[in-house]
């Protein structure tokens, strides 16, 4: 019995690294986490790296950390197309616009998962549809992730006016902790801290289905196939590293359990195609692809459906997201 639970423990914390892990370009771990940590106690005495590596910067001139020097900084790990990521923004700009006359500075460093993340248009767009208008560097090499030791989207780090990083979050949640701390470190007391709603997430819990990838990661992580929990591939697909490409006839078909279904999806030529989505054998609006992002697919109470849904061709598929 003991060597059995023995066994059992192994084989949970095995399925949970996989479940919630990938490889990143810098042989560490890369994870989208919806509610996360801090860990002050580790990062408190780090010097914070500068961005040199990156590429292209949008709404800024380049910036130096070391010119930042007297201001407080804060380094957001993000890419556009992370459902986490977006649900950050109304924070963030809720802090840039309090904050960026009295002292702070906010820096996204855009590290892209998909290909179509990497184009700098593509983010330019991006940085307009969500109000992203603090200084952005593209870090499609992952050049700054590295320098940081970063493996989340999205993780935020705060550099106080000597150039220390004093304080990190992992993921969505403590907001008004965070805005705590800016005000604490700018030395303002006067401002109230943005109020957090009470809304759902993206999580994991509940027996929700987890994050699935239409590709050939996908295919080697069991994310494809019949089943619970699995995309299945009907009609003509392309299956590749970063997308499968819908050709004549494709279709897919899920079973998932969650109240809320994103799919990242793009087109090669800009050109619009559409989608039809049927939740549980009801028809819902058609979608129209023209941009390379994330789609809002279907919203309702938690529980369990089926998904069925047809494409033009062309229409390429990355990965699924879903919230409770």
């Amino acid at each position: 019995m003991r060597i059995l639970g023995i066994f059992l423990v192994g084989v949970i914390l095995v399925s949970f690294l996989w479940y919630r892990g990938l490889r990143d370009q810098g042989g560490g771990v890369m994870r989208f986490v919806p509610f996360g940590e801090s860990r002050t106690d580790v990062l408190r005495t780090a010097a914070a790296p500068g961005f040199s590596g990156g590429g292209t910067w949008l709404n800024s001139e380049p910036l130096d950390i070391e010119d930042l020097r007297g201001k407080v900084v804060l380094v957001d790990f993000w890419t556009y197309s992370c459902i986490n990521c977006q649900r950050t923004f109304p924070y963030l700009r809720a802090w840039w616009n309090k904050y960026k006359d009295r002292g702070l500075v906010i820096v996204g460093v855009h590290s892209p998962e998909f290909e179509f993340e990497k184009d700098t248009e593509n983010v330019r767009e991006a940085t307009q549809k969500y109000g992203v208008a603090w200084p952005v560097v593209q870090d499609n090499d992952f050049v700054i992730w590295r320098a940081y030791k970063n493996h989340f989207w999205p993780h935020k780090y705060l550099v106080d006016q000597e150039g220390k990083i004093v304080y990190d979050r992992i993921g969505e949640g403590a907001y008004e902790e965070t805005e705590r701390r800016i005000q604490e470190l700018l030395g303002i007391a006067d401002v109230a801290v943005t109020q957090e709603p009470q809304t759902g997430s993206v999580g994991f819990g509940m027996g929700q289905t987890p994050e699935l990838y239409v590709n050939t990661k996908g295919r080697g992580s069991g994310h494809l196939g019949t089943g619970r929990n699995r995309v299945e591939l009907l009609g003509d697909w392309q299956v590749a590293g970063d997308f499968s490409s819908a050709g004549k006839g494709a279709r897919l078909r899920l079973d998932f359990k969650a109240s809320e279904v994103n799919l990242v999806m793009s087109a090669p030529d800009s050109m619009e195609r559409e989608v039809r989505v049927v939740v549980d054998g009801k028809a819902q609006e058609e979608l129209t692809i023209g941009t390379d992002d994330l789609y809002p697919i279907w919203q309702g109470e938690f529980g369990r459906y089926v998904l069925e849904m047809e494409f033009d061709e062309g229409v390429r598929v990355h990965a699924f997201t879903f919230g409770s």
